[in-house]
């Protein structure tokens, strides 16, 4: 190979172990490594936790090979006393294993011993299978027994591209290996690298590493981000030439940028491409590349999907045919213009100012250059940006370039898979940044209006190997309650893959008590262990009690699987996979926010749907307690709302006339609605006040406590529920339904202490006497119309008495004297029948008012009552029937007894007066005739049993 062909050349190599990384954060990461490995080594005695441990991870192609080559030289040339084995295994099976690290030895001096311990393993081994524990058991201690032999403390095994076990459980062998040099009494380092092609392949790894995953130090090398294409030439270029300037010459910044794109990051494809555009250049004696050999070589390199290339010619003379068409004339100028500068615009990534892109145009106006921006076939051409001056300039857009190539993709300024990588792997130290990212991603869509504030919850359990614990952070923000205009503070965290810590939970938990945040949300995924499933276990029943029932109130969503759809896979991914690629895009959606970025297009569905999950799981009024304000509980006191005066109920214009105070509207209102009113089509009813929300609160607080200081009261109540609208309004609506209270015969205040008087024992005991002065007032209206009659019968017989005294014989005025002694009868008759009526007359209305009394205590009652206590022993039909036997009583009271009687004796005693005068006229002479003697009359017409109203015929014979 040439000298200017090695200057692209891709494969890893030992002679390679000094070239630096890019970016720059990758090499500070390995320097860093590097460095943490000089002083373990330097240690002089044994220290059976003394290793560093190392994984290295990347896709094909991104310089996991070269990190074990650069460990390699870097230990060999620094520290010679360490044991430093390369294992290259096309396996990772017991046998390949110790085949790889003798052909390492086989290459160092004076390790010949050595080797031949490895061979004698290796026929131990004979025909046990790859998994057999003891096979694993032999490849340990024959590793261990060759470092032994070399007399050397410390020993360095380098695992490259570790892509399949091969059936071995690796964390195991792994085990293994540190009990058997443990037992040397060597200190063993260890590295591996993990080629990630795919998320599974990630999460494949974080299941077979377990808790060795976790401890060890990680390097992801990631892909490389179009800013940092240059200086990853330049790095390369002047590693292999020693000339500084010969990047700069050889390979302009826009061609970087454009190899990157056309890579997707991948640093071995961009060395590819570039050798091959290198190879052309030469050619046709060119000594610096040129957009014009890049878009010749990517024409003929493939691109993902089948049947493409990186640059697909026919797709670009389409849009040069549909430009004139779509656009006219002005189509007619941008023609020739996106022909000619192709290969710049595409092959270099160049951006032109207004003036320069104007001026190529023909000199159109700033006005018609705007049209460039418009689509053309579907697709936007052009786009402006702004430069690090902060000019406006124009360059094709991502959708235009993506639809000319294959492959072309943008790794925008992020890198998205190493953030999953870590969230597979070490998804402990990536809480803090989910929490972060989605705290910010809803400030910046308008979740909340307030800055979000750092809330600490606490630490993840220390790990094994590990020296510190992870915190756990969250962020607590103003929300608003839906349609109201009412503001709570909420906690937002997230958990991906990790259990959630039951001290994480428990000052969440504690937060909803103390009233810190009224609500808290989780945007929780754990295959392993879904959140019910916590709620059942141990952790969770370690909680106190009363946290534990909040535990359950807890709003946890997990939108990943919903929002993540496999884009270049056939299957589904798995729910790990899913969670680690949604929370690395809000993640990456929080960083360039933070950066003042917008994030990239990919991120947008992610970024939209959490947001609209968010808003779905947003607090409603009937999540809460509202306080209605002063002005507002006038309003719903209004005597406005009372049946007679609102029909069916009241416009917002008759409310306004009730309250011209206060502006009403519709949204002024809409506090109220759902608890204290509700809106029918264009008309508010106002709620019955024993169903108030605030209501309920207090009533039952003041049950629960029987008797207390309104101070106390309030401080229960605030305690009791999640209260909303304002804390400085409470005091005034527990003094508010106490006055409601007590006008229900509940509540019973004087100037020191509320008591409660429990309503539902009264009503029962009420219920209860009630029944029984029904069956009792129906037997007392029998007994008196059976003590009317008991009454009636003496008099009854006086009139019958008077009626055998009759006869006629004797003279006229023996028979007069006989009618004088009827006149005295019949007053005294009358004189009885007045003290009889009035008698029961009194004995009814005592009943039926002490009867009417106990009726409408009882009916108060239950009107002040809550629906649910209603009708509980007493049915509306009962009632029913009572308030028909009041009206028969009230009847009997407003017909008194006896009052007919009365004035008819009065008028026929009269009668018999007169004919006693007649009578004693003509003894003395002075009546010419007697009249007929009424005796003869009414002889035969004997008095009726009936009593009283009977009595009066009886005195009409006479």
């Amino acid at each position: 190979m040439s000298f200017f062909s090695a200057l692209f050349d891709y494969m890893a190599s030992p002679q390679q172990a000094a070239s630096e990384f890019s970016p720059a954060e990758t090499e500070h990461m390995v320097l860093d490594y590097l460095g943490k490995l000089d002083r373990a080594v330097s240690e002089e005695s044994f220290d059976p936790g003394g290793g560093v441990n190392a994984l290295v991870f990347g896709e094909w192609g991104h310089g996991k090979s070269q990190v074990m080559y650069r460990t390699a030289d870097h230990l060999t040339r620094k520290h010679p006393r360490v044991l430093t084995v390369r294992i290259i295994a096309a396996r990772l099976a017991p046998r390949d294993i110790l085949e790889a690290a003798l052909f390492d030895l086989s290459r160092q001096l004076d390790t010949q011993a050595e080797a031949e311990v490895l061979r004698r393993s290796m026929a131990e081994l004979g025909d046990l299978a790859d998994d057999d524990p003891h096979a694993r058991q032999i490849t340990a201690r024959a590793l261990a027994s060759t470092a032994s032999h070399t007399q050397r403390l410390h020993t360095a095994l380098l695992f490259d591209e570790a892509a399949q076990t091969s059936g071995i459980d690796f964390q195991e062998f792994l085990r293994e290996l540190e009990h058997a040099f443990s037992s040397a009494r060597i200190v063993l380092h260890t590295m591996q690298c993990h080629s990630l092609a795919t998320l599974d392949r990630a999460r494949e790894v974080a299941n077979n590493l377990g808790d060795w995953a976790r401890s060890a130090r990680q390097i992801h090398l990631p892909s490389i981000q179009q800013e940092h294409a240059y200086d990853f030439f330049h790095k390369r270029l002047s590693s292999r030439t020693h000339d500084p300037q010969l990047a700069e010459r050889l390979i302009p910044p826009g061609i970087a940028k454009t190899l990157c794109a056309a890579a997707g990051g991948n640093p071995r494809r961009m060395l590819q491409y570039a050798s091959r555009v290198w190879e052309l250049c030469r050619e046709h004696g060119e000594r610096h590349f040129t957009g014009r050999r890049v878009l010749e070589v990517f024409s003929t390199e493939a691109g993902v999907t089948a049947g493409t290339s990186l640059f697909m010619e026919a797709r670009f003379r389409r849009i040069l045919d549909l430009l004139p068409q779509e656009w006219g004339a002005f189509g007619q100028r941008v023609r020739p213009f996106l022909e000619g500068h192709i290969h710049t615009l595409l092959g270099e990534s160049e951006v032109m100012s207004p003036a320069q892109l104007a001026a190529e145009l023909g000199n159109v106006s700033v006005g018609e250059l705007q049209k460039i921006t418009r689509e053309v076939g579907g697709i936007p051409l052009f786009e402006t940006k702004m430069d690090e001056f902060d000019d406006t300039t124009y360059g094709l857009t991502h959708a235009f370039r993506s639809d000319l190539c294959g492959a072309f993709g943008s790794t925008g300024g992020l890198d998205l898979k190493q953030i999953q990588i870590k969230l597979l792997l070490k998804p402990r130290e990536e809480q803090n940044n989910i929490a972060q990212g989605l705290a910010t991603v809803l400030r910046h869509k308008g979740y909340t209006q307030v800055a979000p504030k750092l809330v600490r919850l606490g630490e993840f359990p220390a790990e094994a190997h590990a020296h510190h614990q992870t915190p756990i952070r969250g962020f607590t923000m103003q929300v608003r309650i839906v349609d109201t205009s009412i503001d709570v503070p909420v906690l937002v965290t997230g958990l991906c893959g990790v259990e959630p810590p039951r001290a994480m939970i428990e000052h969440i938990t504690r937060g909803l008590v103390d009233r810190e945040w009224s609500f808290a949300y989780i945007l929780y995924a754990n295959e392993e262990l879904s959140w019910d499933d916590w709620l059942q276990g141990d952790e969770a029943k370690g909680l106190p009690p009363e946290l534990l029932e909040k535990a359950s109130e807890l709003r946890t969503l997990n939108p990943s699987e919903k929002l993540v759809s496999p884009s270049s896979v056939e299957q589904t991914h798995p729910p790990s996979v899913a969670a680690a690629i949604f929370f690395a895009h809000l993640i990456g959606a929080g960083q360039q926010y933070s950066e003042s970025k917008q994030p990239s297009e990919e991120m947008l569905p992610i970024i939209d749907g959490t947001v609209e999950a968010m808003n779905e799981a947003l607090p409603r009024l009937q999540d809460v307690i509202y306080l209605p304000s002063e002005l507002e509980r006038k309003l719903l006191d209004h005597s406005c709302w009372e049946p007679a005066a609102t029909g069916s109920g009241l416009t917002l214009k008759q409310i306004g006339e009730a309250a011209p105070d206060t502006r009403v509207t519709g949204a002024s209102l809409a506090n109220l609605l759902g608890g204290y009113l509700e809106k029918r089509g264009g008309l508010y009813v106002r709620n019955k006040r024993a169903d108030f929300p605030i209501f309920g609160v207090v009533r039952d607080v003041l049950k629960e406590r029987q008797r207390c200081a309104m101070d106390v009261l309030t401080e229960a109540v605030r305690g009791a529920a999640l209260l909303v609208g304002g804390g400085d309004q409470l005091r005034g609506n527990v003094e508010w339904i106490v006055e409601k209270l007590k006008a229900a015969g509940m509540v019973r205040r004087d100037l020191v202490e509320v008591q409660f008087i429990d309503i539902t024992k009264a009503l029962r005991e009420k219920d209860q006497k009630f029944k029984s002065q029904l069956s009792d007032y129906t037997k007392r209206l029998s007994h008196i119309e059976q003590y009317e009659s008991s009454r009636a019968e003496p008099l009854q017989q006086t009139l019958e008495g008077i009626r055998k005294r009759k006869t006629l014989e004797g003279s006229p005025s023996e028979r007069s004297e006989r009618l004088n002694e009827l006149l005295m009868d019949l007053d005294q008759l009358l004189v009885r029948i007045d003290e009889e009526a009035r008698a029961i007359e009194s004995e009814k209305k005592k009943y039926i008012d002490h009867f009417a009394r106990e009726l409408a205590e009882l009916k108060h009652l239950r009107e002040e009552l809550a629906p649910e206590w209603r009708n509980r022993a007493f049915t509306e039909d009962e009632y029913l029937d009572a308030d028909k036997l009041v009206e028969a009583f009230q009847k009997e009271i407003e017909t008194p007894v006896g009052s007919n009687q009365r004035s008819i004796i009065k008028r026929e005693r009269l009668t018999i007066q007169n004919r006693l005068d007649a009578l004693r006229d003509r003894a003395l002479g002075k009546a010419t005739a007697a009249p007929e003697d009424p005796y003869a009359q009414i002889v035969n017409r004997i008095l009726s049993k009936q009593p009283f109203d009977r009595l009066v015929i009886t005195v009409e014979e006479f």
